[in-house]
């Protein structure tokens, strides 16, 4: 009896999982009004299956196609006819937009159940390619609604005709089609236009605080590798926006970490990770991430300069100053990065200086200091990074001398 009952409930479960609706796709079908389709389609999915429901997705792409199509002859019809001098024919621009925005939305739903496995385990897209061919044309004129809100001032509409059009960009649906753009370009780019789309798509996002597809446009950014390191920087800032709770900030680690995960050489990437560390008061894991890159990466200028911060500021000067000695000696994009270490080796001197008693001893360290502090004044002439000025004016009065010439043109030159 209990070998029955196991059989019976396992045939519960195998009709449960191959659920289906012919009725309610029979009526989705039917309908000839978007809106009467979408509401079916909505309150019948859950119970339909995959292929089931990539029929009615694909109604859906029907019913906004078809009025987008017509429009976008009529458009390129008047096109024509301008050149002639002819008459135009009236387009709703604003319900063109709109239709061309829900058959690409359509289209992406009805391809991610267009490719489940049907009952036998196989996977066979019926309507990928048909909807990918048709729906090409209307991708690019997306964009164009998107201009047009943006020139209305109408950023979430911008961003939802911009965003359509970089998910579209980066989508199974149409990876075939602009496989073979990029095949007849000379560039071998199948879609010039997507990563800077996907770049205002951002700026929109986050703007509309929108984080998450802020998260998402960047990431197409960062398919073109001539945008990666732009979409990553672009990417780091959005996340270090709006943190006004301990809760955003663990968030933002977290973001952090993944993207380390991912880009472990990179140097910026790195450096916004160790000091959210510090921000968060987690010492003891800012101080392995420093360990641990210092050990794959001795060259790290980043590394070395946080390094030699956290000891400047236990006031372990000594060990500072040989670590922003290492940091000086890397690689840099930025010469001011080196101007600032020069200026925190100069800065620890005058602070060995002030704990001392004895004037000789406190001259000969501030003496030290000041071919740092000098050097960094050359590199970082306006204080853009390195703020040198009051460190470098006091060695040269203790130095010098308040009357000294050099003393003197310091002063002014500061406005003192």
């Amino acid at each position: 009896m209990k070998k029955l009952m196991t059989i019976a409930l396992a045939a519960v479960f195998a009709t449960s999982a191959f659920a289906q609706n012919p009725d309610a796709l029979k009526q989705i079908k039917k309908c000839k009004v978007y809106a009467d389709a979408k509401a079916l389609v909505q309150a019948n999915e859950s119970s339909m299956t995959a292929a089931e429901n990539a029929q009615a997705y694909n109604k859906l792409v029907d019913l906004s196609y078809g009025p987008a199509s017509d429009a976008l002859s009529t458009i390129q019809t008047n096109q024509a006819m301008a050149q002639m001098g002819g008459e135009a024919k009236p387009v709703d621009m604003k319900a063109f937009y709109a239709n061309a925005y829900q058959a690409l939305s359509d289209a992406l739903v009805c391809d991610k159940y267009d490719v489940q496995p049907n009952d036998k385990g196989k996977v066979a897209p019926k309507f990928r390619k048909a909807n990918a061919d048709r729906l090409a044309n209307l991708r690019l004129q997306i964009v164009n609604g998107g201009q047009e809100a943006q020139n209305n001032e109408d950023k979430v509409t911008a961003q939802k005709y911009y965003g359509a059009y970089a998910e579209t960009g980066v989508s199974d649906l149409f990876k075939d089609v602009i496989a073979a753009q990029a095949k007849n370009n000379p560039n071998g780019i199948g879609d010039e236009y997507l990563s800077e789309v996907a770049r205002v798509a951002a700026y929109l996002a986050f703007q509309n605080k929108d984080l998450d597809a802020s998260a998402r446009y960047t990431d197409v950014m960062m398919q073109d590798p001539e945008k990666e390191k732009e979409g990553l920087q672009l990417k780091m800032y959005f996340m270090q926006q709006n943190l006004n709770t301990h809760e955003d900030s663990v968030r933002c680690l977290n973001q952090l970490k993944e993207l380390y995960a991912k880009y472990p050489q990179n140097n910026d990437v790195f450096s916004q990770l160790a000091q959210t560390y510090g921000n968060l008061g987690m010492t003891a894991e800012q101080s392995k991430v420093i360990e641990d890159r210092l050990q794959t990466n001795p060259d790290t200028y980043v590394a070395w300069a946080l390094k030699g911060q956290n000891d400047m500021n236990a006031k372990k000067y000594d060990q500072a100053i040989s670590e922003f000695q290492k940091a000086s000696e890397c690689t840099v994009d930025d010469p001011k990065q080196k101007a600032l270490v020069l200026f925190y080796i100069g800065y620890c001197y005058q602070a060995q200086a002030a704990d001392i008693e004895k004037y000789d001893d406190q001259i000969a360290l501030v003496k030290k200091a000041v071919p740092y502090l000098e050097q960094a004044k050359e590199i970082d002439p306006n204080r853009e990074l390195a703020n040198w000025g009051y460190t470098l004016y006091n060695c040269y009065y203790n130095v010098y001398g308040e009357n000294d010439a050099k003393t003197q043109a310091l002063k002014a030159e500061l406005g003192y």
